[in-house]
């Protein structure tokens, strides 16, 4: 079994850059997190986003719920 992350950017992928909440959404860490917890699973990342959820959209959700269920 494979197991398929779509990432979005967010709370995980956030680089911060100073103490004032400045910040950029970097690359997915799901494959670092998933390393550190030694999983014993096939996984695949597809990064659609790289948006922090607050500033998520109607469309960007509804991009999300499509990309979720193609095969």
């Amino acid at each position: 079994m494979q197991i398929r992350v779509i990432t979005v950017g967010g709370t995980i992928d956030k680089v911060y850059f100073d103490d004032l909440s400045n910040y950029d959404v970097g690359e997915p860490q799901v494959q670092a997190v998933f390393q550190e917890a030694n999983v014993a699973f096939e996984f695949v990342i597809e990064a659609l986003l790289r948006k922090d959820s607050l500033k998520m959209t109607d469309e960007d959700r509804a991009l999300v719920r499509k990309q979720a269920f193609l095969p």
